[in-house]
């Protein structure tokens, strides 16, 4: 009896190792399934992580290239301003030296000089051809570059 009781103990020592084994196993498998399914998720978070560090390059290189840009057109825009400044000025030059050529005109005429026409044709043609851009010129750029610069 005693060597049966010993080998009933045994089969129960057996049975529990055999349920603690199976419990081990299906935790084993639980835990592999779970890595598995972990490292596929990692798989997929790096791919995602790339794609939008991709897109943060894009954009910044978007936004360097609309910088660049921007600065473009300032630059213009000012460079567009200087010649508008300084065409005015030239104008205004040009209305001033304009009056004065059509006062001495003037007073030529209220003075009743005997002055041919060639003559002043030719003062006026002096004028013309000492000055760097003529007044038509000057009126027809200025109306350019106001025309340009109305459409942007």
């Amino acid at each position: 009896e005693k060597f049966e009781l010993i080998i009933h103990e045994k089969d129960i020592e057996l049975s529990s190792l055999d349920h603690r084994i199976k419990a081990t196993q299906s935790e084993c498998t639980r835990l592999s399934t779970q890595q598995t399914t972990l490292e596929k998720e990692s798989e997929e978070t790096k791919k995602k992580t790339l794609v939008q560090q991709d897109r943060i390059k894009l954009l910044q290189r978007e936004k360097a290239n609309n910088q660049y840009e921007l600065d473009t057109l300032r630059e213009d825009q000012n460079t567009l301003n200087d010649q508008l400044r300084v065409m005015a000025k030239e104008n205004k030059s040009l209305e001033v030296e304009n009056h004065h050529l059509k006062k001495v005109i003037e007073d030529m005429k209220m003075h009743d000089l005997s002055v041919n026409s060639h003559s002043i044709v030719s003062r006026c043609s002096t004028f013309e051809n000492d000055s760097n851009i003529s007044f038509d010129n000057l009126t027809t750029e200025m109306d350019s570059m106001l025309e340009k610069m109305s459409t942007k």
